[in-house]
């Protein structure tokens, strides 16, 4: 899973005091390599990145499966709940909740 955020994404800031530490979440991301893309640098290159990514802006997570293809129907932008987080780290493992 890509978490592409920044450190002046408030609701990024929500995200990872909440989100990602509900048990639920953390249950579903196990076997889940994660990684952060911060682009807080609004820069050259961070937009060529979010841009090649199909990235608007903080937060978006995507999941990738093993062929590094990104998992359909797992992107997740904007206010992301547990719950969603949850259901969309079981769909790219391919495990129905």
């Amino acid at each position: 899973m890509l978490y592409v955020t920044a450190d002046w994404c408030v609701t990024c800031r929500t995200i990872e005091r909440s989100v990602l530490t509900a048990p639920n979440v953390t249950a579903a991301l196990d076997g889940i390599r994660l990684a952060s893309l911060d682009v807080s640098a609004v820069d050259a290159d961070n937009s060529a990145l979010m841009r090649s990514l199909a990235v608007v802006g903080p937060p978006t997570m995507i999941f990738f499966d093993g062929s590094k293809r990104e998992a359909p129907g797992t992107r997740l932008v904007g206010n992301i709940t547990a719950a969603s987080l949850a259901d969309a780290a079981m769909a790219a493992k391919g495990t129905v909740r």
